[in-house]
């Protein structure tokens, strides 16, 4: 049974790689949405400079919050061996951007893009090319046939900051006889807290190769790489009360921008920053500011102090911009998301300054992404 769920997954993914997801990037490539190379790179045909040295670890992490996990196992494989070769691996463009930010200062840190989309006969040459010693997967990035091709190479692949989102628990337990087995190729799987093992267990991972570590994301401080000196300036000159809202989501753009509303007219002189979890919504808020006749600036317009709302629609300035203002409100708190990371807040590169975290509504479970 566990042979014919393999052979339907293979099927799968050659077909929706042929019919969606290649011709989907391809359009993305030709109206300016996308760059070439990352559909080469999502079809394994890039095959960048590597060279003839041996011992690279891989470590995929899909988006910006994985990133920062990443960051600190990054550190902490340098500690131990100053010359360890490391590749990253992400899953989309902001992860992409991330990691360039996070990781442009490693000398050894060779940063190759996008993983490639988990056919089976593209993986194997392409992870065969990487002359790897391990691979590390963060979070819930469960690819069959990563799993599977790593197993068959040798190549040890370990979970770490494990986790599993509740609500597709049910749909891994649909096929929980397959993913049994994709579990049973990891060496050792290191999730969050007690909740994530016991997803993991329910989903079939293997009971005598999963422990309970804690989150990777308190020791993956982004570093204080500073703002640009154009809008350092324009931050120095501003005295008024500043409210930074990070990491936001759809329905939490509106309340933030309802709040601000309501508090304009006791609080004059307040400002409101909005970073979209998605950098893609940043067109979407900053037209919902506009429609309420609120001052609004883009980030990448360029620095300015003429503004109410400003909307930042690029990757890897958050932390630095949580330092700038007096209140912080950590984005997927006020839905169902279970919080986004509340340590940003006070990391180097956010300046623990004289400032109040509101992690959220009452009932919510904050810091667990």
């Amino acid at each position: 049974m566990t042979a014919l769920a393999w052979i339907a997954y293979d099927l799968a993914m050659e077909l929706v790689v042929l019919l969606v997801l290649g011709p989907y990037e391809r359009v993305r490539s030709i109206v300016g949405r996308s760059r070439a190379e990352v559909l080469d790179e999502r079809l394994g045909r890039s095959k960048s400079s590597i060279g003839g040295e041996q011992g690279r670890i891989l470590i995929h992490a899909v988006s910006v919050g994985e990133m920062v996990a990443a960051k600190a196992l990054v550190d902490a494989i340098f500690e131990l061996d100053a010359d360890r070769n490391i590749v990253i691996t992400c899953g989309n463009h902001e992860g992409r951007q991330m990691a360039e930010s996070v990781f442009r200062s490693h000398c050894r840190v060779e940063v190759l893009g996008y993983l490639p989309w988990d056919r089976r006969h593209v993986l194997r040459p392409w992870l065969q090319n990487l002359r790897l010693v391990a691979i590390v997967v963060v979070e819930t990035e469960i690819w069959p046939g990563l799993f599977r091709i790593a197993n068959e190479l040798g190549t040890p692949l370990f979970i770490v900051n494990g986790r599993v989102v509740p609500g597709d628990v049910a749909r891994y337990r649909l096929a929980r006889r397959f993913f049994a087995d994709v579990l049973d190729r990891t060496r050792w799987i290191a999730v969050q807290n007690e909740d994530e093992l016991r997803r993991f267990i329910e989903i079939g991972a293997p009971s005598d190769r999963i422990d309970v570590v804690g989150n990777l994301k308190a020791d993956g401080a982004i570093p204080d790489i500073g703002l640009p000196d154009s809008w350092e300036n324009v931050f120095n000159d501003i005295r008024d009360p500043i409210v930074v809202a990070g990491s936001t989501h759809t329905r939490e753009h509106d309340w933030m921008l309802w709040a601000y509303r309501k508090l304009l007219p006791e609080h004059p002189g307040l400002r409101l920053i909005i970073a979209p979890r998605h950098p893609k919504r940043a067109q979407d808020v900053a037209a919902l500011a506009g429609r309420s006749d609120l001052e609004m600036r883009l980030w990448s317009e360029g620095p300015s102090s003429a503004w109410q709302v400003l909307v930042v629609d690029e990757i890897g300035v958050l932390a630095q911009l949580y330092g700038r203002g007096q209140v912080a409100v950590v984005g997927g708190s006020l839905v169902r998301r279970g919080g986004h990371n509340p340590l940003e807040t006070v990391s180097p590169g956010g300046g623990a300054g004289d400032r109040t975290t509101l992690l959220g509504l009452p009932g919510t479970r904050t810091g667990s992404r």
